[in-house]
């Protein structure tokens, strides 16, 4: 089952709060992404 974000919540630096559709939140940290490429490597 997928569950979508429905808002999200800048913390500091590269920490966000993630709210879900169910009520369930979240806390993601994607500073260590920075590194590995992709879509966060500009940030």
């Amino acid at each position: 089952m997928l569950v979508d974000a429905t808002a999200v919540r800048y913390i500091e630096d590269y920490t966000l709060e993630v709210t879900f559709e169910t009520g369930e939140k979240g806390i993601v940290d994607l500073h260590r992404f920075i590194h590995e490429g992709g879509v966060f490597c500009r940030f």
